[in-house]
């Protein structure tokens, strides 16, 4: 887990939050340890019962552990759905509006 990682995980349990907002989690990690701290977020969910809003670019491991994906540009939403329905050609489409 990665110092960021620990000190957001640390203070989400501190305070019990509903909601976690996860910025690039896993900017600059190995393959490897994008997936454990991907997990380890999917663990803090469970354990907390919190939503969590992951703003990720690697969009392989985001969907692994994603309930639902949007895809906003300028301020709205021009996608919206499950993982299963999030194809890359559904989100090519979307990024070349």
């Amino acid at each position: 887990m990665t110092p960021r990682l620990m000190g957001t995980t640390t203070y989400s349990l501190m305070v019990e939050p509903q909601l976690v907002l996860a910025d690039e989690p896993s900017l600059g990690l190995s393959p490897a340890m994008t997936r454990l701290s991907l997990a380890a977020l999917c663990d803090l969910r469970r354990s907390l019962s919190a939503g969590v809003v992951l703003v990720e670019q690697n969009v392989r491991e985001a969907l692994r552990v994603a309930d639902r994906v949007c895809v906003p540009r300028l301020g709205e939403v021009i996608y919206s759905g499950t993982p299963d329905q999030t194809t890359s050609s559904v989100l090519r489409d979307a990024c070349l509006r």
